[in-house]
C-alpha cells in the first residue's frame, strides 16, 4: 500500500520537482545547458528507481488475514509508465518468525495491474539461515552486508555491474547457525520441562513419604522420564494446532511414542520394583490415561471430532 502511494504520487504531476529530506528540490546536471543544474522531476525520479527490497516481510500474512483491504489497491491511482520494471527482491531468514516467501504477493501482481510495474519472479526470493537465534533473525538483516550487498549489485547495479562483483551469489546459509537455530529452542524447552518436573517431584515425594531417602540415580531417571513424557504430550498437542494434517502429524505421533518408550525405560531404571509391571501397576495406569488424554487433544484438531474445542 505504501509502495502504491509513493509511486502513484510520483506519477501524478510528473513534471513537478522531487524534494529531498531537507525539503529542497533535488538538482541534477542540465544536459541542454552545460554547467547548469535543474530540478529532478517526479517522472525522472520514478524511472530511476531500479529496485524494491523487502527483508523479513510479513506481506503474505497481511494478505491472508486482511485480504479484503488489498482489494482496494489492485491498481495505481494514476497510470505509471516505466522504461524498465522495478526489480523486486525479497530476503528472509528461515529462522525469522515474521518473514516468509511472498508467493501470495507475487500471485496478486499477476492478477492486478502492478505486474506492469514490478519484476517479481520466483527466483527473486532468497531464503537462508544466517542467524542462530530465531527471534533475533528478524533484525539481523540490517547488519548483514551479504544481504544488502547482493541487492545492490544485482538490482541497483544490474545493468552496470562492478568489474569484480563481491556479492554475485545470494546470501549463503551459515551451517553452524542453522544447527543452533533448529536445536536451541527444543533444548531450552526441554530444560524448562525438567526444571518444572524437578520442582514438583521433590515436593510431592517429600509430602508422600517424608522419611524416604532418594538417591541421585532415582531422581535423575524418574525426573527425566516424566519430562520426556511431558515433552511428547506437549509436542503432539501443539503439532496438531500449528500444522495441517499430513506428514507432521505422523511425525508428532511417532515422536510421542518414542517419548513414551523413554518414559518407561527411564522410570524402570529409577524405580526398584518388587514385581513386573502389569495392568495394575500405577505407572502403567497413569501412562494409559496420559495416552488417552493425548489422543483426545489430537482429536480436537480434527473438524467435527471435538465440538467444544
Amino acid at each position: 500500500m505504501q509502495a502504491r502511494e509513493i509511486l502513484s504520487y510520483a506519477a501524478f504531476q510528473s513534471n513537478a520537482p522531487v524534494k529531498g529530506l531537507d525539503g529542497k528540490p533535488i538538482e541534477v546536471e542540465d544536459q541542454t545547458a552545460l554547467g547548469k543544474k535543474r530540478s529532478l522531476t517526479r517522472r525522472e525520479w520514478l524511472n530511476r528507481v531500479r529496485g524494491y527490497m523487502t527483508i523479513g516481510s510479513p506481506i503474505d500474512k497481511h494478505i491472508a488475514l486482511w485480504g479484503h483491504i488489498f482489494n482496494d489497491y489492485k491498481s495505481p491511482n494514476s497510470p505509471i509508465e516505466l522504461a524498465d520494471k522495478i526489480v523486486w527482491r525479497n530476503y528472509y531468514d528461515l529462522g525469522d518468525p515474521i518473514g516468509f516467501e511472498l508467493d501470495d504477493a507475487r500471485a496478486r501482481l499477476k492478477d492486478d495491474q502492478w505486474g506492469n510495474v514490478f519484476d517479481f519472479k520466483a527466483e527473486n526470493e532468497h531464503d537462508f539461515t544466517r542467524s542462530p537465534f530465531p527471534g533475533a533473525a528478524h533484525n539481523a538483516y540490517w547488519t548483514d552486508e551479504q544481504v544488502f550487498g547482493h541487492f545492490i549489485e544485482n538490482a541497483i547495479y544490474a545493468k552496470d555491474p562492478p568489474q569484480t562483483p563481491k556479492f554475485a551469489e545470494e546470501p549463503p546459509t551459515k551451517r553452524w547457525a542453522q544447527i543452533v537455530s533448529y536445536t536451541l529452542p527444543y533444548v531450552v524447552d526441554f530444560a524448562l520441562l525438567i526444571g518444572a518436573v524437578l520442582a514438583l517431584y521433590k515436593a510431592v515425594k517429600g509430602y508422600i513419604d517424608p522419611a524416604a531417602e532418594l538417591s541421585t540415580r532415582q531422581i535423575v531417571f524418574e525426573v527425566g522420564g516424566i519430562a520426556c513424557l511431558l515433552a511428547g504430550l506437549t509436542f503432539i498437542a501443539r503439532i496438531t494446532r500449528l500444522t495441517r494434517p499430513g506428514g507432521w502429524w505422523v511425525f508428532g505421533a511417532l515422536f510421542f511414542l518414542a517419548m513414551v518408550v523413554c518414559y518407561r525405560l527411564l522410570l524402570g531404571q529409577g524405580l526398584v520394583l518388587e514385581s513386573q509391571p502389569g495392568l495394575g501397576d500405577p505407572g502403567f495406569v497413569s501412562l494409559a490415561g496420559l495416552v488417552l488424554l493425548s489422543g483426545g487433544l489430537a482429536g480436537c484438531a480434527l473438524p467435527g471430532v471435538c465440538a467444544p474445542c
